[in-house]
């Protein structure tokens, strides 16, 4: 991707996170990223182009803040520091949580929307129950855990969790957020350690993980 595409996918996210999905448009991404509407045209022909190339661009984002943190074998440590580097405690990751629930709400009133939303949800929860499967056939959770529904009650509680850390200051985020985690995952039989369990981790300390 262009640095003049992802800037202008930068600038739609932060439209959105202001104004909801009914504020994005051309016009309004255009005087975001301030471009002349052509421009912005030039890349995406017309707004469910732009709404979809956003939405992929979210993805990308939080796939960045993954890659990182994965190891050759994953572990509950590691799929907790994942869960975790999603909390929305820094500007850029409050803007793309912001885009994440004004897209969430949106998909179920409209039609654009709707596909791409069960494709994603279907893609992070399938991913998810990859981990708790792949962890269950070392042992390190119950064997008898149904992977699928654990998946899906573990993203359930993590939109929940950031819609509600949202309307909280910032710096409150991660310690409303971070126990609620760790005590689903103690509940599905995927104990952390110790220093994730007992410990808070502040935003720098996370970005060095």
């Amino acid at each position: 991707m262009n640095e003049t595409k992802r800037r202008l996918l930068d600038s739609a996210m932060q439209v959105i996170a202001r104004n909801g999905w009914p504020g994005l448009s051309v016009r309004s991404v255009a005087n975001e990223a301030k471009v002349s509407s052509s421009q912005v045209q030039y890349h995406f022909h017309a707004r469910a182009d732009l709404i979809a190339a956003t939405y992929q661009h979210i993805g990308d984002k939080l796939e960045s803040y993954v890659t990182p943190l994965l190891d050759d074998q994953i572990t509950p440590d590691t799929l907790l520091r994942i869960l975790v580097s999603w909390i929305p405690d820094t500007t850029e990751r409050e803007a793309w949580a912001r885009t994440w629930v004004a897209f969430s709400a949106a998909s179920l009133h409209e039609e654009v929307l709707s596909n791409p939303a069960r494709e994603v949800d279907e893609t992070l929860r399938s991913w998810l129950s990859e981990q708790f499967h792949e962890l269950a056939s070392r042992g390190e959770v119950s064997r008898d855990l149904d992977t699928n529904l654990a998946a899906r009650q573990l993203l359930g509680l993590i939109d929940g969790l950031t819609l509600q850390a949202l309307l909280l200051p910032m710096s409150e985020r991660r310690d409303f957020i971070q126990p609620a985690l760790i005590d689903m995952f103690i509940r599905l039989g995927c104990t952390p350690s110790s220093d994730l369990n007992s410990s808070r981790t502040t935003p720098d300390q996370n970005k060095s993980m």
